[in-house]
């Protein structure tokens, strides 16, 4: 038991009985902690970041009748619009790729301004979906799609006579 006592009074040193470190004050130090904050800081503006991002990306989809009610809370904004291309109404300028058009659903008529090269499948009662960004009285179209009138002469219907459809 002696042996014992001298043991511990051997651990005890000058500074009295020696305790555990504690947690905080690992071999690693105080920054531990602070460390693991930060991370998780940055972390949480990392997705808060990506969220609010991609929410301006969203592009909203109308028919162009609701596309014409809707006119001052769209103008300056990207959006798609679907009607089908008014017949005579596409103009293309010569020696350039700049075309435009109107397109119509229900009572609504919009102005399409393009100037890139047109789908082969674009003309007079075409079913398209532009685009784009309305710029007071027209849409600044950065993409057209038109639709195949494929699907309806198989089926026997006249695509000039198909009522257009919303965007997706």
């Amino acid at each position: 038991m002696t042996d014992d006592l001298k043991l511990d009074e051997s651990l005890e040193g000058d500074e009295g009985p020696q305790t555990p470190a504690a947690p905080s004050q690992s071999r690693h130090g105080k920054g531990v902690g602070i460390w693991f904050v930060v991370g998780v800081l940055a972390t949480a503006a990392a997705v808060f970041y990506i969220i609010l991002d991609g929410a301006d990306d969203a592009v909203f989809a109308y028919t162009v009748e609701q596309a014409v009610e809707k006119h001052a809370q769209l103008d300056g904004k990207t959006f798609k619009v679907s009607g089908k291309v008014v017949p005579g109404s596409i103009e293309n300028v010569p020696g350039t790729l700049d075309t435009t058009f109107k397109i119509a659903h229900g009572d609504g008529t919009m102005t399409i301004k393009y100037d890139q090269a047109l789908p082969d499948t674009f003309k007079d009662h075409a079913q398209v979906i532009a685009e784009g960004q309305l710029k007071g009285d027209h849409l600044m179209a950065r993409q057209i799609i038109a639709k195949c009138p494929s699907k309806y002469e198989e089926e026997g219907v006249d695509p000039s006579q198909v009522e257009g459809t919303p965007a997706y």
